[in-house]
């Protein structure tokens, strides 16, 4: 379990004169901004192997602009075309990247939806449909269930990163890319070898 302390207060002072915030729903912002930053980092690894793959001088430049369904779509189209990886190999990546795409929907459920905060310690939230015309029932989340999905979506970097070197493939690293190494070095609950 992820501890969330924000300190002996029991609210947090959010700014814009939205007042107190109780701490469990502090929590919950906190754990919901966790699964966005997870999110940012699963996209920059996703434009590694991208770059990786297309082995371009150009690729860097084609994938920084592009969202996670692009370069979901685009590594896999290019991990079938490149007969120097092994079946495997190809395989794993297909199947890493269908993990990626699948905590990609529940982090775009916790980050797209609305939220309703009723009892301490459990919120709801409200998925929209897809065409927006009506909410869905609620689901009901903790902020621990929510900061799972956030390392479920690390892990899976570490996942993809470890596939790469398994795999051969040098991904260019972008400007600005924010170094994984001291997070992927922690232990894991998934054998990654």
């Amino acid at each position: 379990m992820t501890n969330l302390s924000w300190g002996p207060s029991q609210s947090v002072r959010i700014p814009h004169g939205l007042g107190k915030v109780p701490e469990d729903v502090a929590q919950m912002f906190m754990a919901v901004g966790f699964v966005a930053w997870a999110a940012a980092q699963v996209d920059e690894v996703l434009r590694q192997v991208f770059c990786g793959l297309e082995e371009s001088k150009y690729a860097a430049v084609t994938a920084g602009g592009q969202n996670t369904a692009w370069l979901l779509q685009a590594c896999q189209g290019l991990a079938k075309c490149r007969d120097d990886l092994s079946a495997d190999h190809r395989a794993e990546l297909i199947n890493l990247m269908k993990t990626i795409k699948d905590r990609m929907d529940q982090r775009n459920s916790y980050i797209h939806s609305m939220w309703w905060f009723q009892e301490p310690g459990e919120s709801a939230y409200f998925a929209q449909s897809r065409r927006h015309k009506y909410f869905e029932t609620p689901h009901w989340a903790t902020p621990e269930k929510v900061i799972e999905t956030g390392l479920a979506l690390m892990n899976v970097c570490k996942r993809v990163s470890v596939w790469m070197d398994r795999a051969g493939i040098k991904g260019e690293a972008l400007a600005g890319a924010m170094k994984l190494e001291a997070f992927w070095n922690q232990p894991s609950d998934d054998d990654c070898d």
